[in-house]
C-alpha cells in the first residue's frame, strides 16, 4: 500500500472514530420524544429521520458497530412508540418522505408492526389526496420523494426518478460549477444519491465521465470555501458512482480539511458554524449533526 493510500486510511479511520462518539454521547438530541428548548419541531425532526438514512446509506454494509445500531434501533422503537408523525406532515407536508424512510430503515433492520395502523390510515390518505405532489417543489426534491417511496415501495402519484433528473441541473451540458448555487449545488449531490441509489444501480444514460469532472473540481472549490458540507456530499458521490474514480490525493486533502474542521469533542462544523460563538449543547448539536454525519460517512467509504 502506498504512502497517500496509507495516509487516507489512518486519517479516515481517526475522523471516523471520533464523529461516531460524539454521535453516541448525543444520540438523545434525536429523540422526537423530548421537546427541545431552541429547535422548531421540524428540525427536530428532520435530524431523526437523517439519522435512519444513514443507516440506510451504506445497507447492507453495516456502518455503525452492532453496539451502536441496536442503540439507534432502540431510539427508533421508542420513537414510533410515543410520536404521531402526522402532526409534523399535516403542519408541513414537505415532510411527508420522512415516513418513506422510517418504512424503509424498518425493513432493512427488521423493525415491524410499530406504525400505528391510524399512522399508516393518514399516509395513505394524504398520497390518495396527491399530496405527495402538492408537497415538494423542486426537481430535486421530487426526485427524493419518488426515491424515497421507491426504497419503500410505496405507490405514489409522482413520475420516475428519470424524469425530475432530467429536471436538474446536471444533465445540462454547459452549466459552471463556479456560477451555480449552494442550493444547486446539493441538487447535483442529492440527485446522484437518489438516481443511483447510493451507488447499488449504475445507470447508463449517466454521463460519467462529465459527472467525475465536475465532481472532482466541485470537490476542490467547496475545499477553498471551507465548505464541508456540499465537499463531503461531492465525495460520497464519487464513492457510489466508482470508488476508483476518487482521486487519492484530492480526497487525502478533502480528508485533512475535514479533521481541521473537526472539533476536540469529534463532530464537524457546518458552513454556518462560527468557532467559540458561545452556543449551548442543543444549539451546537443541531448547528453541526448533519455536516458531521456527511463526513462521517465519507470517512467510513475512504477508511
Amino acid at each position: 500500500m502506498d504512502d497517500v493510500s496509507t495516509n487516507l486510511r489512518t486519517l479516515s479511520e481517526k475522523i471516523f472514530n471520533n464523529a461516531v462518539k460524539w454521535l453516541e454521547e448525543n444520540l438523545e438530541y434525536f429523540d422526537l420524544t423530548i421537546k427541545r428548548k431552541t429547535a422548531t419541531d421540524d428540525l427536530q425532526f428532520k435530524s431523526f429521520i437523517e439519522l435512519l438514512f444513514m443507516m440506510n446509506m451504506f445497507y447492507p454494509r453495516q456502518l455503525f458497530s452492532i453496539e451502536t445500531s441496536d442503540k439507534i434501533v432502540k431510539l427508533e422503537k421508542k420513537v414510533l412508540h410515543n410520536v404521531s408523525f402526522s402532526s409534523y406532515f399535516f403542519k408541513d407536508p414537505t415532510l411527508i418522505s420522512g415516513i418513506q424512510e422510517i418504512i424503509h430503515f424498518n425493513n432493512n433492520f427488521d423493525v415491524h408492526d410499530l406504525l400505528s395502523r391510524n399512522e399508516l390510515e393518514h399516509f395513505k390518505n394524504m398520497i390518495h389526496a396527491k399530496m405527495d405532489i402538492l408537497a415538494q417543489r423542486t426537481p430535486y426534491r421530487l426526485l427524493d420523494a419518488t426515491y424515497s417511496m421507491y426504497k419503500a415501495n410505496v405507490e405514489t402519484n409522482l413520475a420516475s426518478r428519470k424524469y425530475y433528473y432530467d429536471l436538474t441541473v446536471l444533465p445540462e451540458k454547459d452549466f459552471n460549477y463556479l456560477y451555480i448555487s449552494d442550493s444547486s449545488a446539493y441538487s447535483i449531490t442529492h440527485s446522484l444519491f437518489y438516481i443511483t441509489d447510493m451507488g447499488r444501480e449504475k445507470p447508463k444514460f449517466l454521463d460519467y465521465a462529465t459527472i467525475n469532472k465536475v465532481l472532482n473540481n466541485m470537490i476542490i472549490f467547496y475545499s477553498c470555501k471551507n465548505n464541508m458540507d456540499i465537499m463531503g456530499e461531492c465525495l460520497l458521490c464519487l464513492y457510489f458512482i466508482n470508488k476508483k474514480l476518487i482521486n487519492k490525493k484530492v480526497a487525502l486533502t478533502a480528508l485533512k480539511l475535514i479533521d481541521k474542521n473537526q472539533s476536540k469533542a469529534g463532530y464537524i462544523y457546518s458552513p454556518r458554524h462560527i468557532k467559540d460563538n458561545n452556543l449551548s449543547k442543543e444549539e451546537m448539536f443541531f448547528e453541526n449533526y448533519h455536516t458531521t454525519m456527511v463526513n462521517l460517512g465519507v470517512a467510513y467509504a475512504l477508511k
